[in-house]
């Protein structure tokens, strides 16, 4: 069933980390970034929907598009301005 539908490089992940492609959907995966990160060369795929509470957020493959696209921006530098000659 993979290459049946679009994924995206939107949804970024390691290309050691398991993408999903579920034989019994259910409605997480429209929020799992597992299901939509694209197919990388070497990439392993997985089906996470036959395990306990597959394709819920309780699902043990569950990853969360919002946190995976937070761990891959990186941390802002803070740009400390230098201090005023005179003020203490």
């Amino acid at each position: 069933m993979a290459g049946s539908r679009d994924r995206t490089d939107r949804v970024p992940l390691p290309v050691a980390e398991a993408r999903c492609e579920p034989a019994h959907p259910g409605q997480a995966r429209f929020i799992c970034a597992r299901w939509h990160a694209a197919v990388l060369q070497g990439s392993p795929m997985g089906d996470y929907s036959n395990r306990v509470h597959g394709c819920t957020p309780t699902c043990d493959g569950f990853l969360s598009v919002q946190s995976a696209q937070a761990q891959a921006k990186p941390a802002m530098e803070r740009k400390v301005k230098p201090a005023v000659k005179g003020i203490v």
